[in-house]
């Protein structure tokens, strides 16, 4: 035994009902159908106000509670119905979908350097150097190069009062250039682009 599946219709007020039968014309043609809706009621509509859904439903863009009342008000006594004239309208819309996109990844890496640059340090030495000479006025303070020259000098007692000039001091200023690597932390930023591709649909209700 065979179960004949039901086909369910829902109404643009959300109220939903079964195709009882199909109503055919002398030569065949199925024009309109019977539908019982949940309320009990029935009411007849043409195929073409039928729109099929993608779980095998069908959609009808009509308040299915004010086509029942309406042939219920028009039904003659012979049993025919008064059928409203339907017209479908085109309703386009525009969805996006998704192609593809890319992915952007950033990362740090280090990078050790090594700065080599030359650097100047100053050093001093003091060299006393003997001297015992006597001379007729003071010595001033005098610069030979990359030497400055102090003079010490003392009074002496003598037959008569002069100037021994004691010592010398000789203070030398070398200038050296030395190299002191040191090691340096650099960052530098590096970004791997990936591509995906990836289809995506977003379907919409038109009615």
């Amino acid at each position: 035994m065979t179960h004949k599946r039901s086909v369910i219709v829902r109404g643009d007020d959300g109220l939903q009902g079964q195709i009882e039968s199909a109503i055919q014309t002398n030569s065949g043609e199925v024009t309109n159908v019977l539908i019982q809706l949940d309320t009990g009621q029935r009411i007849v509509l043409p195929v073409d106000a039928l729109v099929r859904q993608t779980d095998d439903t069908y959609y009808v863009s009509l308040n299915l509670q004010e086509v029942a009342q309406q042939q219920s008000s028009e039904t003659s006594f012979d049993g025919h119905f008064t059928l409203p004239i339907i017209s479908e309208m085109l309703a386009v819309q525009k969805q996006m979908r998704v192609k593809g996109g890319v992915r952007l990844t950033k990362s740090v890496k280090e990078q050790e350097e090594i700065v080599d640059e030359p650097l100047m340090r100053e050093t001093t030495e003091v060299i006393r150097v003997p001297v015992n000479q006597m001379v007729d006025a003071p010595v001033d303070v005098r610069i030979e190069g990359n030497m400055y020259i102090i003079p010490v000098m003392e009074e002496v007692l003598v037959v008569e009062k002069r100037i021994l000039l004691k010592e010398e001091i000789h203070i030398r200023k070398d200038m050296t250039e030395y190299r002191e690597p040191q090691k340096v932390m650099l960052r530098k930023e590096h970004i791997d682009v990936e591509r995906f591709e990836e289809d995506s649909e977003i379907r919409a209700k038109t009615s």
